[in-house]
């Protein structure tokens, strides 16, 4: 899809990320309406850039959602408006209005408790897509759910719940894209509580988790698996292989892995906080995910067939071998982070 036109996908990928920063950089609700149609509209043609009528039937179905939520965004926007005679989100915000403000942010972010659509959509479109829909556009409405709300601890609730339901909703999962789908859900969960607890450890957990998403969807996409069953007989490189395995499993925040570090710090940050239970809802998720994560790493390392890396495959050798690097070297950057953040 990236390649048949490829500066038309350019231009849609720049134009929604640009509609990310309108959204993020603007501090009343007509500037983040703006930006999160921009973002939608742009998004929607990379998603049909293929013509797979599961991808269109996807596509509809996301325009939709997001449709509904942003018509009722600005609504509620315009009626606060009407009310205080100013745009700002800050001094718009009662308590019933900025209830209503992070339900619909949560029905466009896909989080707990209004996720139900995302495992629907995300199957049906392409690898490309699903990486951005798991990965970019969750950042925007994540980032307004917190800059707007008055109750932190709540939403530190909120995000070790989403944690853990993402967690479950992952068990005994036979598609690549439902497991990865669920995996977002839950680490939704733990950037929404590091967000609220320091915006430094944010900014990791971000960075790594983006790192080990696109090296995951970069090998499934190359040998265009869709399953378990698929990845136990799928012939797979000796290259891919180990990236798969140590990218999966420091997602699951195996340790000593990079993935690991992220979680750790959101633990020691939410213990100065005192909230055990949502530390406890966290650890439980965790569990739960690592599990899957270890099943799924065990039937990649255990396929039938391994091939030799061909020079076909030399050209990812490169992004492989600094993925391995990085996350054989997650236990140092840890301690640094440790070091100098917390």
């Amino acid at each position: 899809m990236y390649t048949k036109s490829f500066p038309f996908t350019f231009l849609f990928l720049f134009l929604m990320f640009l509609g990310t920063l309108i959204s993020l950089s603007s501090n009343h609700w007509l500037g983040v309406w703006v930006g999160l149609e921009l973002n939608l509209m742009s998004f929607l043609p990379i998603v049909l850039g293929s013509g797979s009528l599961f991808e269109s039937e996807s596509a509809i179905k996301y325009f939709i959602i997001q449709a509904l939520a942003s018509s009722a965004i600005l609504m509620m926007s315009m009626a606060a408006f009407y009310t205080s005679s100013s745009w700002d989100i800050l001094l718009t915000q009662s308590e019933i209005s900025s209830i209503i403000f992070m339900v619909l942010l949560l029905i466009k972010l896909g989080g707990v408790p209004f996720h139900f659509w995302l495992p629907n959509i995300a199957p049906s479109l392409s690898w490309g897509s699903c990486f951005l829909l798991l990965t970019w556009q969750k950042i925007a409405p994540m980032l307004l759910i917190v800059y707007m709300n008055n109750s932190p601890n709540h939403l530190l609730l909120l995000g070790a719940i989403s944690a853990l339901v993402g967690s479950l909703g992952g068990v005994n999962q036979t598609s690549l894209r439902i497991l990865l789908t669920y995996s977002s859900i839950s680490h939704t969960g733990w950037m929404m509580c590091a967000l609220l607890l320091n915006t430094s450890v944010f900014a990791i957990y971000l960075m790594t988790y983006l790192f080990l998403s696109s090296s995951i969807f970069l090998i499934i996409s190359q040998d265009n698996t869709s399953s378990f069953t698929q990845l136990n007989k799928k012939k797979i490189t000796n290259t891919s292989s180990i990236v798969l395995l140590t990218s999966l499993l420091s997602l699951g925040g195996l340790p000593p892995l990079m993935g690991f570090f992220p979680k750790l710090l959101v633990i020691l940050l939410m213990m100065q906080t005192n909230m055990y239970p949502c530390i406890l809802l966290l650890f439980a998720g965790s569990l739960i995910s690592l599990y899957y994560y270890l099943n799924l790493s065990t039937l990649s390392m255990l396929s039938s067939s391994i091939q030799e890396v061909t020079h076909k495959s030399m050209k990812q050798l490169l992004v492989f071998s600094l993925s391995v690097v990085f996350n054989l070297l997650g236990s140092l950057l840890g301690i640094a982070i440790l070091t100098f953040v917390v």
